[in-house]
């Protein structure tokens, strides 16, 4: 099982893993602030938090704050057999997005660069880019 605590608008709940774990893996999602008898007895003090359970015990694994998708796909595929994951990942179709600018690294400049360059037809992608930290 794994266990959101996590804000109504969080994007770690809204992801497509329902739809590739969904089978193998329970997905729960709890709002901490309306469940605080819940969430203080599991240790769980901010927002989001993902618990990963299996046969009802709870992994030592926590994740919170600013959680990569590929540590969340880490906990989730250690928690399958090897065979499963592999089935999983062959689910898994690439998708094609077209826009008509993107825009890597999403500081002032290229929110600046994104604000000049939209037009009332035009797709813009603006993506930010995460440095890992020792």
């Amino acid at each position: 099982m794994f266990l959101i605590f996590a804000p109504a608008n969080n994007e770690v709940s809204k992801c497509s893993l329902t739809r590739l774990y969904g089978n193998y893996i329970k997905f729960i999602k709890m709002f901490r602030q309306q469940n605080k008898p819940l969430a203080e007895r599991l240790g769980v003090r901010s927002s989001p938090t993902l618990l990963f359970f299996d046969n009802g015990v709870q992994s030592p694994v926590t994740l919170n704050g600013g959680i990569k998708r590929s540590d969340i796909l880490h906990q989730l595929e250690c928690m399958l057999s090897g065979e499963r994951v592999q089935e999983i990942k062959k689910e898994i179709k690439p998708t094609v997005s077209e826009f008509d600018v993107l825009i890597l690294g999403v500081g002032t400049g290229g929110l600046t660069a994104g604000l000049y360059l939209s037009q009332p037809d035009g797709t813009i992608a603006a993506i930010a880019i995460a440095k890992e930290l020792n």
